[in-house]
């Protein structure tokens, strides 16, 4: 026979077994294209996630004009926030932006460093699988900056 000490000892390890089951983490690895954001125009990004709210992210992107072509490497620092299928991030990093005159007109080749920010809304079906990511990603150079950017984010979570 269980006393009523017993008895709510048994619902409380059974609703918390059952919360969890209803918040699984996202898979830790996602690999990812991204419009806009901090590749400038177009990126291939990799993240993994380190901590239960820290992830690591690398990209490289660019893109071509007249005459040019632009290379963009990145990495930041994201903290997911919230939990379940709908979740916000936010983050840091920096990234380094090369010109290169492919027309070889001009020696103007050139490197900037630039800042980013991040913040973002994450749709991710618990587990692995399909992901979309929708970001407001400030750039801030020495030069300049892009304080109205953002990034559409479509990727794989495995």
């Amino acid at each position: 026979m269980v006393g009523p000490c017993g008895s709510v000892r048994v619902v409380a390890v059974f609703g918390l077994w059952a919360v969890t089951l209803g918040a699984q983490e996202p898979a830790g690895n996602r690999l990812y294209g991204e419009l806009l954001g901090p590749g400038f125009v177009y990126s291939l990004n990799y993240e993994r996630q380190v901590s239960t709210p820290l992830s690591i992210r690398v990209g490289v992107g660019g893109w071509p004009e007249a005459g040019f072509q632009y290379f963009a490497g990145f990495g930041m620092a994201l903290i997911r926030l919230g939990r379940g299928d709908h979740s916000a991030y936010v983050g840091a990093g920096g990234g380094i932006l090369w010109v290169v005159d492919v027309d070889f007109i001009e020696s103007t080749d050139e490197t900037a460093g630039y800042a980013i920010g991040l913040v973002a809304y994450q749709f991710q079906p618990a587990g692995r699988g399909f992901f979309l990511r929708l970001s407001y990603t400030p750039l801030i150079a020495v030069g300049g900056a892009a304080p109205l950017w953002g990034g559409l984010t479509l990727g794989w979570a495995f």
